[in-house]
């Protein structure tokens, strides 16, 4: 997520902790943006990631609400604590991935452009970078971003907005992850094999093939999670 956004989201969060809105309703979008100095677009993008989170609910003409969810002091600390979360929490969000990755890997497919798989070169490149170098300091930022990226893919900007919240949080369950995964011999290279190959299928335009790809990485990544969370 881009920096900007995300400094947004932090300030947000805190105003609501903070008892900013206590009628539970955000100003209207005009306003709001006003008030934070920001633009109507980067504001709208920050709303948006946050109603994927579950902290806001955007009801169109009717304003936007806070959920009542109870959040931490920042986003950071939400995101850091994901791994705290009861095991149906973490369950549904998997469970969010595979409703929304794998169909959107065979949208990706039909619909992409270069300009694509141009990004979903780039983070395979970062990717393969790592595993080469035996570290893997940057690999949940780079792994998030290509799964990011197949979605964008996919051409529906509203399927994309929702997805960024499930990023954002998948950010920090992927770093747990991939620690797991450099601890398996043989498990990160099959873990790149198949980035590799769904970045190969979106390209060609192999629909079916992306999806059984994205299924069978999103099994993998479950079962390394349990692995730590028996």
């Amino acid at each position: 997520m881009e920096s900007k956004r995300k400094n947004l989201i932090d300030r947000i969060a805190e105003l609501i902790e903070g008892g900013e809105f206590p009628l539970g309703k955000l100003p209207s979008e005009r306003d709001f943006a006003e008030t934070l100095g920001v633009s109507r677009g980067l504001l709208r993008e920050a709303l948006v990631t946050m109603e994927g989170m579950g902290i806001l609910d955007i009801k169109g003409r009717e304003g936007i609400y806070v959920t009542g969810r109870d959040i931490a002091s920042s986003l950071d600390g939400v995101i850091s604590g994901v791994m705290l979360w009861p095991h149906e929490t973490m369950d549904q969000l998997m469970e969010m991935r595979r409703l929304v990755e794998i169909p959107a890997s065979g949208l990706a497919a039909r619909r992409r452009d270069e300009s694509d798989v141009d990004r979903m070169r780039k983070c395979l490149r970062e990717l393969e970078k790592l595993e080469k170098s035996s570290t893997d300091s940057d690999g949940a930022r780079w792994d998030s971003l290509l799964h990011m990226s197949v979605v964008d893919g996919a051409k529906n900007k509203l399927l994309s907005r929702v997805f960024e919240g499930v990023a954002l949080l998948m950010e920090r369950y992927i770093g747990d992850t991939r620690r797991r995964l450099f601890a398996n011999p043989g498990l990160p290279d099959e873990v790149l094999l198949q980035h590799q190959e769904l970045v190969n299928a979106v390209e060609i335009g192999d629909d079916r093939k992306a999806m059984e790809i994205t299924e069978d990485h999103l099994r993998i990544a479950d079962r390394l999670f349990r692995q730590g969370h028996p």
